[in-house]
Order: C-alpha cells, then structure tokens, then sequence
C-alpha cells in the first residue's frame, strides 16, 4: 500500500487537532443531556477522521513486469500471378526458400516474431509458406503497406520486408506511404528474386491421345504447342518414358515454332511396359515458365471389343435392330437403353438387361464406355454434370 497525500503532514495535523477541538467544543455547549454523551461524539470522530483518511489518498499499486517482447519483423509476399514465372523454380519458390532459410537462421540465434502476410488483391495473413501461391490478378503493394501496420499493433515491430517481383499496379502511391513509413520510424526492405531476361513462352496447351490400345497398336497423340516470341525457332517435341529418366526418346518430330499454336501429330508404338509417358518440348532460354514444356499422360490398355452405350428413345423393340446389327461383330458389346416417359418433364432412362440402371452416374462409369449413341433422347434426362462428361468422353 502506498500512501500519496495531497498535503504537507503539518497540514494533517492541523485539521486533526482542529476536528477534536471541535467536537470538545461541540460538547461543551450542547444543551441537552443527550446530546453530551460520549458515544455520539465518538461516533461523529469516527466520521471526521475517515474524512482525514481519505484526505491523505491512500492507493494500492502493484507492478507487474512482464518478460521482454521479441521483436517482430513482418514478411510481406507478392502472390500475383507474375510471381509465377520463372524457368527452373518460380519467383515465388525462390522468395519461400529464402523465407525459410533465413528464418531457420535468425531463429536458432535470437528469438523473433516473423509475422507472415500475402497480397495481391487483397492484403492476408496466412499461417505458413504452404499458403503461399501466384494466384492473385494485380499486385496492391500500396494497399498492403498502408494495412500492414493496424495488423500487426502490439507487436514491436523493427522492420518490413516485401518480396516482389516490382510488377505492381499502384506505383503512385508508394512514395507517400513511404513517407509515412519514415515517420513511424519503421525500415521497409525489397527482395526482389533472381530474374532472368524474359523473350516469351512455350507451351504444350492440348494433349489428346487414344483412349484405349493395345500393345503392338500405332497410337497417334496429337498435341498443340504455343508458342509467344520465338517464332522461327526450331524445336524438337518427343515422347518419352516418364519413369526412366535419361532415356531415349520412344518418338520425335522437329517444328518450326510460329507465335501463337502449332499442331503436331506423334505416333508411339504402345508397349505393356510402359506405364507413364511424356510429351515434351525443350525449354529455350528466356522462357517465362518452364514447367508448361511437358505434360505426362498414359496409354490405357484395353482388350480388342468395343464397347457400345446405345439408348433408343422409340418404344417397342426399336431398339433391338441396331443392337443386333452391331453384336454380328464379335468385337463389339452393345449396352441398350430406352427412355420411360419420353415427354415427361423428367424423362428416365433404362437399361434392357437391368430396367434399375440408367445412364452413368459418375465420369468413371461412363468412361469405360468407348462410343455413345443417343437416339432422340430429351436432355432433360440428363444431369448437367452427365452432359459435361458425355461431351468429354
């Protein structure tokens, strides 16, 4: 308990020996016989010296000294989609390999808070670097910088660093907040990772290859490769096994590159050894992205018989006709469907040999049909989802 008066100790004094003076006096002249007792005039004491009590301001202060803050430095992140760039490891890779190096070291000598933020957009704290991704249409450096500081209050903070490839979209405001930065006496620090002179891109950008073979069979994958700033280059888009590094092409064709999509065809013989292939371009130096020059794929094996999904929306037997035309081929297994309630508002299909089976209800089912054919059936019996996988298959 610390006692903090508002008054000189002489004054209290007075005023203590001024109120028994009074009440002495008061009992002097007090008439009546009552009024003369001692209890009241104790009571009355009591009053004043609480009076006196309060006077002197007694005030109960307790400190309590809580352990030193670390000092945080905060991690801004460029997550625009430019930051995606780059050949062998994109800007954004290099910017979270050195996040994570550096914090690694600074954290095994001294503690510090590292908090970590994203922005594009929209400014974001994020709990790691795996939250990390170029996904963002514009880079607002200026916004984040003007958010970063109601976001990180209580925390000490000695620094921000930005990691940015500079490919920002509100330059104009960055000297002001600068400015402003300066005043609260708070450093902001660049990173900008390694970047290499940027000619343009390749692309493989469609990839179509046969659903089902057979070993020995001549496959024919066609591919469509884009091509931006190196028109006239010549290249070489081969085939190759993905699960032996180093290995011989099993296939190639050099074409001359042109800006904007090239179409190539490449013929692989397919092999019940092979399990994944690959279609791939070299990359050129200059290239913006380098993980686009190469699409890995698969060639299904399957046995000779086709497989046929055949749905009749004529009632009767309409449907046998066909289906016995194509079943003279022994090659070809022919499911039929006919449709139940033709013009009804949700028309259903079912299937000859099981009437409680229709069409395919997941993209797997349907896939491992090899030909559709839909005989004047109402798109109301189908799901938008069944329409989507019957236009890819």
């Amino acid at each position: 308990m610390h006692w903090q008066p508002l008054y000189s100790p002489a004054t209290y004094s007075v005023l203590v020996f001024g109120i028994i003076g009074v009440l002495l006096a008061a009992r002097r002249i007090a008439v009546a016989e009552k009024a003369k007792r001692w209890f009241l005039y104790v009571l009355r004491g009591g009053v004043f010296l609480g009076l006196v009590v309060l006077l002197f301001n007694p005030i109960d202060r307790r400190e309590t000294l809580l352990p030193p803050q670390p000092p945080a430095v905060a991690l801004l992140v460029d997550c625009s989609q430019s930051m995606a760039l780059g050949v062998d490891q994109s800007r954004l890779n290099r910017a979270k390999t050195t996040i994570d190096s550096v914090s690694r070291s600074v954290q095994s000598t001294r503690p510090m808070q590292l908090p970590l933020f994203r922005f594009g957009n929209q400014l974001a704290k994020v709990p790691g670097l795996t939250e990390l991704s170029a996904t963002e249409d514009e880079s607002l450096l200026g916004n984040a910088l003007e958010r970063i500081p109601s976001r990180i209050a209580g925390i000490q903070s000695q620094a921000v660093v930005v990691f940015s490839d500079g490919a920002v979209s509100d330059i104009g405001q960055l000297d002001q907040i600068a400015s402003a930065y300066r005043k609260l006496k708070v450093p902001v620090y660049a990173m900008l990772p390694q970047q290499e002179e940027l000619i343009g891109d390749i692309a493989i950008t469609e990839l179509a290859v046969p659903s089902r073979v057979v070993p020995g069979d001549q496959a024919t994958v066609h591919a469509v490769i884009e091509s931006h700033g190196f028109d006239g280059e010549r290249v070489v888009v081969s085939i190759r096994r993905g699960d032996r590094l180093g290995a011989a092409a099993l296939t190639s064709l050099p074409i001359t590159l042109h800006d904007g999509p090239t179409p190539c065809d490449l013929i692989v013989t397919a092999d019940s050894t092979m399990d994944v292939l690959e279609i791939q371009v070299p990359v050129l130096s200059g290239e913006a992205v380098g993980t686009n020059n190469k699409i890995p794929f698969r060639l299904t094996e399957r046995d000779r018989s086709l497989k046929v999904l055949y749905m009749e929306g004529t009632t009767g037997r309409e449907y046998s006709w066909l289906r016995d035309a194509l079943q003279e081929d022994s090659d070809i297994q022919c499911i039929p469907m006919v449709v139940n309630n033709q013009y009804a508002e949700r028309p259903s299909l079912q299937r000859i040999d099981d009437p409680y089976r229709g069409y395919p209800t997941t993209r797997s089912e349907l896939f491992e049909y090899d030909v559709v054919i839909c005989s004047d059936i109402s798109r109301n019996a189908f799901t938008p989802e069944q329409i989507a996988w019957t236009k890819e298959l």
